[in-house]
């Protein structure tokens, strides 16, 4: 006999297996209260499944993102992914051994406070796999974790990555070269090889400094504590320990920039005037007659010239050939002794 489809199937399958809830149009399979239209407790196995599974919870995929909407009006095709991949606990990304990519089409990663995300050795996982991201990364409170690996690169992978807010920590190593428009450091900075720069505020160096094109010193001098070694040092004069020479042919008066110096005086006769206010306690000025007759050092209105062989004062005769030294010991006060001197 034919079953009709008016027979009830509760009549011919135990409830605990199959049950039809007429009144609300459902079936429970291995379910009593049903509560959808099929509703089924345990593991469905089937050939083939149909439809956009956009209301599936639970599985794992690599596709596009969450579904806008359902139905048919187009939302069900359209997907959106959030930003942000939150890593609440220590995950190491290690795909298997067909391949050494994993990916995320999320365009941000943050690790939580006190959690790792390691990278598996020989691994590359590459976030915003989409490329989708077109903003700045998103403002996240916390401390935040730590991403363990042993390269980091561009998103393409042949270049260095980008950090705009910078890099912080406690140690640092490159092998390469380090580039950049500034740097603050309010510590020590150790320095192995060489360190070449444009502008130091304070260099401690336990080594040797070499300056390729010298030192300038704009204020506060140079305290050396020690032996200072050198082929040459100059002041404004000219090099140390060798006299700038002023030649003169006739009548002089000296100026300031003649301390120091030796003043050849060529011309016979001619008179070397000492004013006053010019010079300060410590100056010291040669005088060297090369001329055939006699030249004198004359001493100036408001000036004292002593001569140190006699005591007296007054203006004093260099014979031909003659050479006397002039120390300014006060102010306007001067002190003169020499050879040919009278």
């Amino acid at each position: 006999m034919a079953i009709s489809n008016a027979v009830n199937l509760a009549n011919i399958s135990s409830k605990d297996t199959l049950n039809v809830d007429s009144v609300n149009n459902r079936v429970g399979i291995a379910s009593t209260t049903p509560t959808e239209a099929l509703t089924v407790v345990g593991v469905v196995s089937a050939t083939s499944f149909f439809g956009d599974g956009s209301n599936l919870e639970g599985v794992a995929s690599a596709g596009l993102g969450t579904a806008l909407g359902d139905g048919t009006n187009g939302l069900e095709v359209i997907y959106f992914t959030d930003k942000v991949l939150t890593i609440s606990d220590t995950i190491t990304v290690d795909p298997p051994a067909t391949t050494n990519i994993a990916y995320t089409q999320y365009s941000e990663i943050a690790v939580d406070e006190n959690k790792d995300l390691i990278i598996a050795d020989g691994d590359d996982f590459i976030p915003d796999i989409l490329g989708l991201s077109t903003e700045g990364v998103t403002a996240l409170v916390g401390a935040g974790g730590r991403v363990r690996a042993d390269n980091f690169t561009n998103k393409a992978g042949n270049g260095a990555p980008n950090f705009p807010s910078g890099i912080t920590g406690t140690t640092g190593t490159f092998s390469g070269a380090v580039s950049g428009t500034t740097g603050t450091f309010s510590g020590s900075v150790s320095v192995g090889g060489t360190i070449t720069y444009e502008d130091v505020t304070n260099i401690d160096s336990v080594g040797i400094v070499t300056a390729r094109t010298g030192i300038k010193v704009l204020a506060g001098g140079i305290n050396a504590v020690g032996v200072v070694t050198a082929t040459g040092v100059s002041d404004s004069i000219g090099t140390l320990r060798r006299l700038g020479v002023n030649a003169q042919g006739g009548a002089y008066a000296f100026v300031v920039g003649d301390a120091g110096k030796i003043i050849r005086s060529a011309g016979s006769g001619a008179a070397l005037t000492l004013n006053q206010n010019i010079f300060t306690a410590g100056d010291m000025i040669s005088v060297f007659n090369v001329s055939g007759g006699n030249n004198t050092v004359v001493q100036g209105t408001g000036v004292t010239l002593h001569n140190t062989a006699d005591a007296s004062t007054g203006t004093r005769t260099i014979a031909a050939k003659g050479m006397c030294t002039i120390v300014c010991t006060a102010s306007n006060e001067f002190a003169i002794s020499g050879s040919q001197l009278t």
